[in-house]
Formats: C-alpha cells, sequence, structure tokens
C-alpha cells in the first residue's frame, strides 16, 4: 500500500496539472465538433448551468472563501450566484 502523497507534493500537483490538460483538450474537441450551437443546445446548457449551481450553491461559495482566503457566502451570493 502507498502512503498518501502531502498536498505540497509535486507529484500531486502534475497529477492535477494532467487532469485540467485532459478537460482543457475535451473542451476544444467540443468546440471544434460545434463551434456554434444552436438556440435550443445553448439555451440547454443554460438551463443545465442554473440547475447545477442551484445544486452546488453552498459548494461553490466554499470554493471561492477558500481561493480568495476569507470571502464570505453573502458576498459570493451575490457577485456570483
Amino acid at each position: 500500500m502507498n502512503p498518501p502523497i502531502p498536498e505540497n507534493n509535486p507529484l500531486q500537483h502534475a497529477d492535477e496539472l494532467l487532469r485540467m490538460n485532459a478537460l482543457l483538450k475535451q473542451q476544444q474537441e467540443a468546440y471544434a465538433r460545434s463551434p456554434m450551437p444552436a438556440l435550443e443546445e445553448r439555451v440547454h446548457h443554460l438551463a443545465t448551468l442554473r440547475a447545477l449551481l442551484s445544486q452546488h450553491t453552498d459548494a461553490v461559495a466554499a470554493a471561492i472563501n477558500a481561493d480568495f482566503t476569507a470571502r464570505s457566502a453573502a458576498e459570493t451570493m451575490l457577485a456570483d450566484i
């Protein structure tokens, strides 16, 4: 069994970069397949985004707070959500 990798370990950062690069490649491929989606598809994407934001409001606020070090959930709700 492998010991856990500490948060500041360069290997963990390398894994995260690989994951992010894979996600970017997927986004680029999706754009290449459909650079100008129809109105119905765009409306569907926005509705999906709205639903996901509503379902994960607390997680989004917590992530933004962690990113900014000390940002209130109320400010995030007003400015971002």
